[in-house]
Parts: C-alpha cells; sequence; structure tokens
C-alpha cells in the first residue's frame, strides 16, 4: 500500500500553479456522495478550452458556443477513480461552461459513456459559488439529484452489490495499449471488490471539495497506466488463496435452465452450440437429442437474466454466423467462445479479436501454453478430473503468461440445483 501512496503523492507534486489552475480553482465543483460509498476520488485532471477543440480524455468535441449560450472558456474536469464497484479504473468528467463576466453558464456530466445536461433551473445549487454535483453510488456517474441513479440502479438489481468488480479491469481506448487486463487480474479485481460489496443508502452527505486533488490533464494521463501496474503488484500479495473468487458456471441445455442459473446467483452459462438448417447455430440439447432454441434467443434470455455467456462451439458450419451476430453488437463483456478445434479458434480470434476465447483441452501437454499463446486464447479449459501436472507450478506460469484456466469437465444444472449454491 506504501507504494500506491507513493504514487499518488508523486502525481499530486505535478499539481503546478498559473492561471489554468487558479481558474480551475476558483469554479472548482462539490461532489456529494452516498452515505455508504466505499470509495473517493484520488486526483482531478483539468484542462482549460478557450477556443473548441477536441477533448483528450473523452470522445466528444468540446465547443464554447451552443444553441443554449456562449461561454469565454470551458473548464474540462476529468475525475479519476481508482474503483468503481464493478471494476479497476474509473474516469469521469464535468465540463463548467463560464462566460465573459465569470459566471457559470453551463454545467455538462459523464452518464456512462454519454453526455448529461446537468445546467437545470432550481436543481443546480451552489457552496460558496462552487456547483454542488452528485456521484452516483459505486458508479460515479454525475447527476443533480439522487432520484435519477435510484431509477437507473433499479434497472440493474444488485449492481452495487451481486456484481462488485464483475467487470475486472474496465476496458479504455485511452489506454488500450498501455493497460494491461488478463484473466487472471479480472479475477484479482473481483475479488478484491467483492470486499466492498454495499447497498446505497441513497442519503448523499459526504462532501469532496477537489482542489487539493488538481492536476493537469497530461500529468494525470501519464500516471494512469503506472497506478493500475502497482494496483496489480498490490493485489497479487493482498488477495489471499481463500479469498480469490472462480467464477461459477453451469452447463445449459436450454432456456429455462438459463433462468434456473440465473436464480441460483451463478455467474455464467455454458451453452453448446451446434448447427442447423444451413449451419444455423442453434442451443443443441444432447440428452433429448434436439434443438432447443436458436442463439439469438438463448443470448436475450442470458442478457435479460444478467449471467455471462460461454459459448462451446461443435460445429464449424456455426461460426460465420456467430461471427456475424456477435459483431453486429458487443456482447464481449461478458461473452467467450470456446472450442477443442485449434484452427476454429484461430479463425474465431481473427474475425472476433475483442472477444475472448478458450482452447478446450483433455489434459496439460507439452507446449500447451506456447500452443495457447499462438492463438491468442484467453483461457485454457482442462476436461480431466485429474490434478494437472504440478498443478501449482503450471498454473502460476499460466497465469504469467495471461492465460487464465477453467478447470474441469462442465456440471450439469439439476446437480447445481440441487446443491442450491454457487461457491
Amino acid at each position: 500500500m506504501e507504494e500506491l501512496n507513493r504514487s499518488l503523492r508523486s502525481l499530486m507534486q505535478q499539481a503546478g500553479s498559473g492561471s489554468d489552475l487558479d481558474i480551475a480553482e476558483l469554479f472548482a465543483p462539490i461532489l456529494l456522495l452516498d452515505s455508504t460509498e466505499p470509495f473517493r476520488p484520488q486526483a482531478v485532471g483539468y484542462k482549460i478550452y478557450r477556443n473548441s477543440g477536441r477533448s483528450p480524455s473523452f470522445p466528444r468535441q468540446v465547443k464554447l458556443a451552443t444553441r443554449r449560450f456562449s461561454a469565454d472558456l470551458v473548464i474540462e474536469y476529468a475525475f479519476w477513480w481508482d474503483w468503481d464497484i464493478n471494476h479497476l479504473y474509473e474516469l469521469e468528467h464535468l465540463w463548467i461552461y463560464i462566460d465573459a463576466d465569470d459566471r457559470i453558464v453551463g454545467l455538462e456530466g459523464s452518464w456512462h459513456g454519454s453526455i448529461s445536461d446537468l445546467y437545470k433551473q432550481g436543481l443546480l445549487k451552489f457552496k460558496n459559488d462552487h456547483p454542488i454535483v452528485l456521484a452516483a453510488p459505486g458508479k460515479h456517474a454525475f447527476a443533480l439529484e439522487g432520484l435519477r441513479f435510484m431509477q437507473h440502479q433499479s434497472q440493474f438489481p444488485g449492481i452495487t452489490s451481486k456484481y462488485a468488480g464483475i467487470n475486472g479491469t474496465e476496458r479504455s481506448e485511452l489506454f488500450a495499449q498501455s493497460i494491461e487486463r488478463t484473466p487472471h487480474s479480472d479475477r484479482l479485481v473481483q475479488s478484491y471488490l467483492a470486499r466492498y460489496a454495499f447497498e446505497p443508502s441513497w442519503i448523499f452527505k459526504i462532501e469532496i471539495e477537489i482542489n487539493q486533488i488538481l492536476v493537469p490533464w497530461r500529468a494525470l494521463e501519464s500516471w494512469i497506466p503506472g497506478r493500475i501496474s502497482l494496483w496489480y503488484q498490490h493485489l497479487e500479495k493482498e488477495i489471499s488463496h481463500h479469498e480469490f473468487r472462480p467464477l461459477a458456471a453451469v452447463l445449459c441445455r436450454g432456456l429455462a435452465d438459463i433462468h434456473r442459473a440465473s436464480a441460483l446467483g451463478l455467474d455464467m452459462v455454458i451453452l453448446n452450440i451446434s448447427g442447423g438448417r444451413f449451419g444455423v447455430p442453434y442451443l443443441f440439447n444432447p440428452d433429448q437429442n434436439k434443438k432447443e432454441a436458436n442463439i439469438l434467443r438463448a443470448l436475450r434470455a442470458c442478457y435479460r437474466s444478467r449471467i455471462g455467456v460461454y459459448l462451446v462451439v461443435q460445429d464449424e458450419r456455426t461460426i460465420p454466423w456467430l461471427v456475424r451476430l456477435l459483431d453486429r453488437r458487443d456482447w464481449s463483456d461478458y461473452l467467450m467462445i470456446g472450442s477443442a478445434r485449434s484452427p476454429w479458434l484461430r479463425n474465431i480470434k481473427r474475425q472476433l479479436p475483442n472477444y475472448r476465447t478458450v482452447l478446450i483441452q483433455k489434459k496439460v501437454e507439452p507446449e500447451l501454453l506456447e500452443r495457447a499463446l499462438n492463438l491468442g486464447v484467453s483461457y485454457v479449459q482442462m476436461l480431466s478430473a485429474d490434478k494437472m501436472d504440478q498443478s501449482d507450478d503450471w498454473i502460476q506460469k499460466a497465469h504469467r503468461a495471461g492465460i487464465g484456466l477453467v478447470a474441469g469437465p462442465t456440471a450439469n444444472i439439476e446437480i447445481l440445483g440441487e446443491l442450491g449454491t454457487k461457491k
């Protein structure tokens, strides 16, 4: 933890001085957090726009003149939180528009990847001329009233509790080349965030002033990748073997099984995919030798049930159909694809590079890790019930190589139903 604290102190030494910092401090917003919020922003990167321009930290064009007002300058505040309740890495934004008379004439905030207009008469409040903004419990999107957060989170039950850590490290286009993300790091993150699962009180009384954590955006930008690496190192030491949380998955043979798996609180379902007429992919039930549902219906059922998906491809004819389906909508955050056939996996990975793939093996073989790396897979699944050769050593080698493991053969939904547990 001392390394993490030292890195933060080093960043704060880059706050600098001058007119831009003075302006950022003069209009700095005040945050109100839920009384049960477990996290705090560590730093806020600022940028002053005196002309319209492209934001370096958010996919948008910042314009001084809009239909509603004309601003003399815009202040962009990029709020860095180490943690969102669902993932490591959190960058949220506020934009404050200032006219020639030093009055705030506009306020916008990030809202789950989009931009929300916060300048509303009767809702925006101030303290000593600083605008007051609420941050969503655990999620940190910005709004002016808690009701909006309640309405949004009611659509995602358990988002701050059951799904703590579910996304591992957040995927970021901004740092795609400089932040490493592996199956092992995702499990470390999920295991750690499970400690912080909570239910919001919807009482916003924790007040955060940001003047002491303001730094130029470029300083924050160069600091973030190293910060993530330090957290990985810390979690490797912090998370004990007993606390490590694997994903609980189960084989499903039909839509009813998917709903039962969700009711059991499992993390993922395993769907065996076979080809129907012309290779159209179907969920196949080998017990009854029949097609249960087309894959699109199955994926929609999983999405509605908020459960992850592991597709096991058993028919090469289904691959072009799956590629078209999965390329049309990005399911990659909660779907991975497995096969025992290396050429199939290579073909899938080439066409769907953002999706995690799984090499299915009967047992550990020589050069298995090299083969997995050459295929670009994220996981290796061992079907053998026997222990892996030198299991601890082999697992550590796999993790160091960035390869995750799926242990053992798939289970049957009836077995887990009788057990009634996800652990």
